[in-house]
């Protein structure tokens, strides 16, 4: 019963395997840069890329973030979406706030899509956190994390943390680690 799960299908599989091909030191020195139009990979045969998207959104549990500039305003911004495939409680609701750990000069924010036709607060189409009323339901989020210029690290060199999903009766707790790579 994990409460949450970070669905992969075929189609996201074939934007990664886009991303991947089009240039494997691309893909490390920019990880958020899209593939071009054509690309190497077999599933594209040589011709235009069907699905393209940044590497770094592939919708996998975890998160890994090369080279991520201290100072650098924007930082990284990834996509993810879960499904709730939990026992709805008696209240037929289920909220999961999410819980970031990272390290020192490393900061995180969580905006969740509001889902088509839903109401309620928010600014801009955002919630606070991920709320289903079924089994079944997805919804996406982004996570931009920044790295400022204190958080400076020797090169290479990986540091980790997680953003966990809990629920408000704190029956699940969906951890996904970020492992970060901060250069100056």
């Amino acid at each position: 019963d994990p409460g949450l799960v970070y669905d992969a299908n075929l189609t996201d599989y074939n934007r990664y395997s886009c991303a991947v091909w089009s240039n494997p030191k691309l893909v490390y020195e920019y990880p958020t840069m899209r593939p071009p139009a054509y690309c190497n990979s077999s599933i594209c045969d040589g011709g235009a890329c069907a699905y393209p998207q940044a590497l770094l959104d592939f919708n996998f549990p975890s998160f890994s973030l090369p080279r991520l500039s201290s100072g650098f305003r924007k930082g990284f911004t990834v996509k993810r979406t879960v499904t709730f495939v939990g026992a709805l409680p008696k209240s037929k609701k289920v909220q999961f706030d999410p819980l970031i750990l990272l390290p020192s000069g490393i900061t995180a924010r969580v905006k969740v899509s509001r889902p088509k036709g839903a109401s309620g607060k928010g600014q801009g189409g955002y919630t606070k956190g991920l709320r289903f009323t079924a089994a079944g339901q997805s919804r996406t989020f982004t996570l931009t994390i920044k790295a400022s210029t204190s958080a400076v690290m020797p090169p290479d060199v990986w540091r980790f943390g997680s953003l966990t999903w809990v629920d408000a009766d704190k029956k699940w707790a969906v951890r996904s680690p970020i492992a970060l790579q901060v250069t100056s």
